[in-house]
């Protein structure tokens, strides 16, 4: 199937849907006390996951920068601003660590993926059903 890459408003799009999801996710860890120790881990970096996706895409459909470097800059951002929290006295986390690196990977594989183009794909599909009917 041919791919086409995304635009500026898939771009944001994606942004604003991971934005929804890693607020939600932060919403819902402080409104219920979860005794779980995998699932508040999970609230708990579901935020950091999202939020390099976020920036990712924001600064995809932005930036004249539209490669996996864009992408790994967002990555790195977000990474330093993890280790800072270490002196600015506030919580650092390695969960935190590993759902900005999986974070980067989602949005690494979204971009290299690409978008279906939908046209060729139906055109594509149209034509050797006619062929098949033919023979």
């Amino acid at each position: 199937m041919l791919k086409r890459p995304y635009d500026r408003q898939d771009y944001l799009l994606l942004f604003i849907f991971s934005g929804i999801l890693g607020l939600a996710a932060k919403f819902i860890r402080r409104i219920n006390h979860v005794e779980c120790d995998l699932v508040r881990i999970l609230l708990g970096s579901f935020p950091s996951f999202f939020a390099v996706i976020g920036i990712a895409f924001l600064s995809l459909a932005y930036t004249k920068v539209k490669h996996q470097k864009g992408i790994f800059f967002c990555f790195l951002g977000s990474l330093i601003y993890e280790f800072e929290q270490v002196w600015s006295s506030r919580v650092f986390d390695i969960y935190d660590i590993i759902a900005l690196l999986l974070g980067y990977l989602f949005a690494l594989a979204v971009y290299n993926y690409g978008k279906p183009n939908i046209s060729n794909t139906l055109e594509l599909k149209s034509s050797s059903c006619i062929d098949y009917v033919e023979k």
